[in-house]
């Protein structure tokens, strides 16, 4: 029988990675590690307190919108030493594609139950009891469940229901019951403008296509979901995803203008990893940093500004390393850096043998400008900022498109303007176009 592989980042002096890709959820901990978002931070927790709108967050993939998003849910939730109101965030975001749709109002009604039960405690504290918690908690967590006899209630909420078991994520009339008691809930907790509410946080919604099917999902379950009392929404999605979507007759009216959220300076994406380092260190114990705060401020910038795939190079080359480390022992600092420089630029090498070594002027332009004043996204209605006539800059966008190196997405309730956006590829193209900084 084989031994377990080396657990690398305690044996790196560390409780996990420091170059994390996942969202920051609305923890102390993940609050913590959030850097230099505090406008747009200040901004959502205005509106959580004084606007009951639907509040938009847009941005190029991978800047941290869901990590913001669920940071200032849980400083909303520590309101409640200060005063009675009472913000409640749903443990994780709700992330959507098209084949979840259907399943999407019974993932909310049981996870926003999760939510009320955790703050329980607290609302009853400030006489905003919920009815037969434990008997909802133990509902949640079965995974499957036995109907009573005709005539009985849906555990004990109402809802006529026959003998029979059926699965909880399945059951129609068990969905009926679980519905009818977290709205019940929320009326008790935060109607009669009780301050505060559960807030829930709606991921990639750009996974949807367009904002025209974005628009479709929320005027489907507006009244029920998006505006029912007691929830508060927070919605992420990439550039012009919701171009159009407050104007619609059925939304105008409940969505907030949309806060935007760029690529980080690159002080501050010195300090993401800074603040990393410094939070999962394991007390006791010498940390082996495999990229530092300085390093992958180089590599956020020369592969375009953008925290997800900088993250991504880095917790990779944390792998290669720690691999190295468990066999043959600990490097030196300047080994470590020279490891990461022939690193990066044998990913660039690989990139390069499928979109090719060299960009013609007009294509090398477009993609430096795209990545260095963009961040790698912008709209086709942006071709001015190019240095190009549009006829030029369209035709190197589509060469650019053809080598793989960026994507363009039609939105035609944008007023028939593209989204480019650079790929993976493009960014390693981009990558071998810099020198270091």
């Amino acid at each position: 029988m084989s031994a377990p592989p080396v657990q690398i980042w305690p044996h790196l002096g560390f409780e996990d990675t420091p170059y994390s890709t996942l969202p920051l959820l609305p923890v102390a901990r993940d609050a913590r590690l959030l850097a230099g978002r505090e406008a747009a931070l200040d901004e959502i927790k205005y509106r959580l307190v004084n606007d009951r709108t639907m509040i938009p967050l847009q941005g190029d993939f991978g800047v941290g919108k869901s990590s913001v998003a669920n940071v200032a849910a849980w400083y909303a939730s520590t309101w409640r030493k200060q005063g009675p109101q009472i913000y409640i965030p749903v443990a994780k975001p709700f992330v959507l594609d098209i084949g979840t749709l259907a399943e999407f109002p019974r993932e909310v009604y049981r996870r926003v139950a999760r939510a009320l039960i955790s703050g329980a405690e607290a609302l009853a504290d400030d006489y905003r009891g919920l009815a037969r918690v434990d008997d909802m908690k133990d509902w949640i967590s079965a995974p499957i469940i036995r109907a009573g006899g005709g005539g009985g209630t849906a555990f004990g909420f109402g809802g006529q229901f026959s003998v029979t078991k059926a699965i909880n994520a399945t059951d129609a009339m068990e969905e009926d019951g679980l519905r009818a008691i977290v709205t019940e809930w929320l009326d008790s907790a935060f109607g009669d403008d009780k301050p505060g509410a559960v807030i829930c946080v709606l991921d990639n919604m750009e996974t949807l296509g367009s904002g025209r099917t974005v628009a479709q999902l929320i005027e489907a379950h507006r009244d029920s979901l998006f505006t029912a009392n007691g929830l508060r929404w927070i919605l992420c999605g990439a550039e012009r995803i919701f171009d159009g979507i407050s104007t619609r007759r059925k939304l105008h009216g409940f969505f907030s203008d949309p806060i935007e959220i760029g690529p980080l300076s690159d002080d501050e994406a010195r300090e993401v990893v800074s603040r990393r380092i410094h939070s999962l260190a394991l007390p006791n114990m010498t940390q082996l940093v495999p990229v530092t705060p300085d390093k992958f401020e180089s590599v956020y910038l020369r592969t375009g500004k953008n925290l997800r795939f900088a993250l991504n190079i880095c917790h990779n080359f944390a792998l290669h390393v720690g691999r190295d480390v468990a066999k043959v022992g600990e490097p030196s600092r300047a080994e470590l850096d020279s490891k990461l420089a022939d690193y990066l630029a044998e990913r660039a090498r690989r990139a390069a043998d499928v979109w090719g070594r060299k960009l013609p002027p007009a294509q090398a332009t477009v993609l430096d400008t795209l990545m260095s004043q963009f961040g790698g996204s912008c709209s086709s209605n942006d071709w001015r900022e190019f240095s190009q006539y549009q006829s030029a800059f369209s035709n190197a966008v589509t060469k650019l498109k053809e080598k793989g190196l960026v994507e363009r997405v039609d939105h035609p309730e944008a007023g028939g303007r593209s989204l480019i956006t650079a790929t993976e590829l493009g960014r390693w193209a981009y990558f071998s176009q810099r020198q270091e900084p």
